[in-house]
């Protein structure tokens, strides 16, 4: 590779090789050499980054400083430099006319957006020319079928032939509210949008890829249009829904994926195709990734076989509000098996909740918290019995 009258091919390759083993210390020093007879300074600042990732190699950092010596000051970015390099000098202008930074707005995942001016896409021209690839045909036609959304967002940012093959919009963050939002909102990957504003969206164009945070008091079958006619597809890891009916079939279309690993479902109601209510437990076995779970719903009922569900992760926040009666020991039992240490579990009460049942479970909790081990990892548990008649 050195013999190719390509400096910048010979370092780009040599780094992209270290990037996928850094711990290939053979290949440092050729890489070191190299560098020593094109690109001096460059050799510097190979020497201390290999200096920082390999902090026992004292020998190595001796000669690094013996090369500097024969140099001018090396500069570098680290905090912590070494005796022999210096931080680059901080240059501040005066001029009132230099364009300052703007810091990037950032959207934290159950918070409302912060209103920004609406983006319009530019128009694209769909009179595409045939595309006359390197690779075969068969080759291209299974990238647009099967490659994944931060692959294939790319590719449609490269090439707008695969935005026309496959018109799908990738959405980090889908935010729907009740608010009147005549336009689509976007912040880079991400966007809110209301009943008023969904139109902007072509029919089953748009990939839910992380969060899913849905609020309409208005309509309570929103959310049921929103799956039929909008999305393609939902793998939302990170799920708010607010004050919605759904099928039994469209919340499956959501965490069916598997993934999802915190939802919160307030006063929202889920129907099996008989009409039937689905039980906590059935809910709950859609989500073997789980680590985070609100279930406020008067109306949630649940058939006591909580301690037989499964999951990858240990829970860390579990919140359920609901009318039917709970077993304790099948409760602390569930406990027991999926909490993560210093984890909190919360239960509150329909007023027509049977008392006694209610203060057995307090008991049974009690007795388990006492039972704990290790001690100082125990979970925070609460029975809410305040709302009882």
């Amino acid at each position: 590779m050195a013999e190719a009258d390509d400096i910048e091919f010979v370092k780009h390759n040599i780094e992209h090789k270290l990037g996928n083993n850094l711990t290939n210390k053979k290949l440092w020093q050729l890489y070191i050499d190299y560098l020593r007879t094109v690109d001096r300074n460059a050799m510097l600042h190979v020497y201390s980054k290999y200096c920082r990732y390999f902090l026992e190699d004292t020998k190595m950092k001796e000669e690094y400083q013996r090369e500097t010596e024969q140099n001018d000051t090396v500069f570098v970015t680290w905090k912590n430099p070494f005796n022999f390099e210096a931080v680059p000098p901080v240059i501040i202008g005066l001029d009132d006319d230099v364009k300052r930074p703007i810091e990037k707005s950032w959207c934290h995942e159950i918070e409302s957006f912060k209103r920004f001016k609406p983006l319009e896409c530019p128009r694209i021209d769909f009179n595409i020319a045939i595309q006359d690839w390197l690779l075969p045909s068969p080759i291209i036609r299974y990238i647009i079928d099967f490659a994944n959304p931060t692959v294939y967002q790319k590719l449609q940012q490269s090439c707008k032939y695969f935005f026309f093959k496959k018109p799908i919009h990738y959405c980090y963050r889908f935010l729907f509210t009740d608010f009147n939002v005549q336009y689509v909102q976007f912040v880079e990957t991400s966007a809110e949008c209301s009943s008023s504003s969904i139109s902007t969206f072509n029919h089953k164009s748009l990939y839910i890829t992380t969060v899913l945070n849905f609020y309409d008091r208005m309509s309570e079958t929103s959310l049921s249009e929103v799956i039929r006619d909008k999305i393609y597809q939902c793998d939302a890891r990170y799920i708010h829904i607010c004050d919605q009916k759904i099928s039994e079939k469209e919340f499956k279309f959501m965490v069916g994926h598997g993934n999802v690993e915190k939802i919160e479902l307030w006063n929202c109601e889920i129907k099996k195709i008989d009409e039937a209510v689905m039980m906590m437990e059935e809910i709950l076995g859609m989500l073997p990734n789980i680590r985070s779970i609100i279930l406020q719903n008067h109306m949630l009922l649940a058939n006591n076989t909580l301690s037989k569900l499964q999951f990858l992760n240990k829970i860390l926040k579990f919140y359920i509000s609901f009318q039917s009666n709970l077993d304790p020991n099948d409760f602390c039992a569930f406990i027991k098996t999926n909490a993560a240490p210093y984890s909190k579990f919360e239960v509150s009460f329909h007023s027509t909740f049977d008392e006694a049942i209610a203060t057995n479970i307090v008991e049974a909790v009690e007795t388990l918290k006492k039972q704990w081990k290790p001690v100082d990892e125990v979970p925070f548990i609460f029975v809410d019995k305040s709302q009882l008649l």
